[in-house]
């Protein structure tokens, strides 16, 4: 009863004379009582009932049953469901606080209850609730009352909300990781995107993922934990390639299909020329030969190796296993140029190498001797230089250069000169007879 207007308020029982027993885990004011007979109040207002003749004690717990909401379209309210609070004590009640979780508002057109003014003793206000969820899902709130109950300010009061946010919900595709992040050819790409809502914590659990690389498609891929998907990618050539990402939309059609692409580049792989030739020098007229021109590449990569040798303080000029190069200093540079040009990279390599001057070998048999005034010919001049090959340039006889030459008689020494040295190379004496 409120001492300020003098209303009876019904707090248990519903007035029936039949003696029965019944309403147990109900609304209170749906129970029968047989012969009640006294009330007491807890510390935290539950109300207990001697109920005589079915000899029980009732208890009508402070505890309300959660109001749950019917399912709402994301971002807009559901129907306003109503909380009345009644004050069974015999001094005002004082609220302080009336604060609805998220997800959960409050419905001003139909919340009578106050924290600018007292409930007094007896009476009884309302609190209207609407649901607003924000994203699609289940949702468990609290509207929570902060009061004076009991004389115990900041006493506290739930009532337990819940609630379904359903409705379409677009989503983002977002690539994590692309690895390595500066591939090379031959290496085996990961790449890894997630699908989520765009707006909210929440992700889709259904539908999957279709990536295109460079506009061919790859066979669809189911979401997976959190929303993530994974790709291999292995094969590709060097170069620029796109990576598309499509996600279908779940498969209740609750969250809608959304796309990205993006983008990495292959660098192509490098090589390496390994050259280690069995000799570092060699004597005039000697070909190069493989033994010397034997650079070799890493791994099974196709293609050519093409040598050259610049002379010092000269010009670069090709060169191969034939090749006979002039006595000197020489830098030699191996090449290698693969026959996949657009996935590898050239090589080169280069050795130090010295061509020596060569000791030529002149053959010279005596010559026979000729009678003084017979010029000299080609019998008697007549030495060779085999190795290396030279060509003579003058014979000598006794200082002065003699070439089909009368020589006076006597004994003459003769000399050969070659076109690559100025030092007499070899020399043979005859006799010539005496003029008469």
């Amino acid at each position: 009863m409120s001492a300020a207007t003098g209303i009876i308020t019904t707090v248990a029982g519903i007035g029936d004379v039949s003696h029965s027993y019944s309403g147990d885990n109900g609304p209170a004011t749906s129970a029968t009582l047989y012969a009640p007979k006294s009330v007491a109040v807890d510390s935290v207002g539950n109300l207990y009932i001697a109920d005589q003749y079915n000899q029980r004690i009732r208890m009508v717990s402070v505890t309300t049953p959660p109001l749950t909401f019917s399912q709402t379209n994301v971002s807009d309210n559901s129907a306003t469901q109503t909380f009345t609070l009644a004050n069974i004590g015999n001094a005002p009640l004082n609220l302080s606080a009336i604060a609805p979780s998220t997800n959960f508002t409050t419905d001003a057109s139909t919340t009578t209850c106050s924290t600018s003014a007292a409930l007094a003793a007896g009476d009884s206000c309302a609190v209207g609730i609407v649901f607003s969820p924000t994203t699609i899902g289940s949702f468990n709130g609290t509207l929570t009352l902060t009061d004076n109950a009991l004389n115990l300010a900041g006493s506290t009061r739930q009532v337990n909300l819940a609630g379904i946010g359903i409705g379409t919900q677009t989503t983002t595709v977002a690539f994590q990781s692309i690895t390595p992040a500066s591939p090379t050819y031959g290496q085996t790409e990961s790449i890894s995107v997630s699908v989520a809502a765009q707006s909210g914590p929440s992700v889709p659990s259904t539908g999957s993922v279709t990536f295109t690389v460079d506009g061919n498609p790859q066979p669809a891929i189911p979401l997976g934990t959190n929303g993530a998907v994974g790709l291999q990618l292995s094969g590709l050539k060097a170069g620029l390639h796109q990576v598309g990402a499509s996600y279908g939309g779940s498969t209740d059609g609750t969250y809608l299909a959304s796309n990205n692409v993006t983008s990495f580049t292959i660098a192509p792989a490098a090589t390496t020329l390994s050259w280690t030739p069995a000799a570092n020098s060699q004597a005039y007229g000697r070909a190069m030969g493989a033994s010397v021109l034997n650079a070799s590449v890493s791994g099974s990569v196709a293609g050519a190796i093409s040598y050259t040798a610049t002379p010092f303080g000269g010009q670069a000029a090709a060169i191969t296993a034939a090749t006979i190069l002039p006595a000197g200093s020489y830098t030699l540079t191996g090449t290698f140029t693969p026959t996949d040009a657009a996935d590898y990279t050239a090589a080169t390599a280069q050795v130090n190498f010295v061509v020596s001057q060569a000791t030529p070998i002149i053959t010279w048999a005596t010559p026979a001797a000729i009678t003084s005034g017979t010029a000299l010919s080609s019998t008697q001049l007549n030495a060779t230089c085999p190795s290396p090959k030279l060509t003579t340039s003058s014979f000598i006889a006794n200082g002065p250069a003699w070439s089909e030459a009368v020589l006076r008689t006597g004994i003459r020494q003769c000399a050969i000169r070659t076109q690559r040295s100025a030092r007499n190379l070899h020399g043979q004496i005859w006799n010539s007879p005496e003029e008469n």
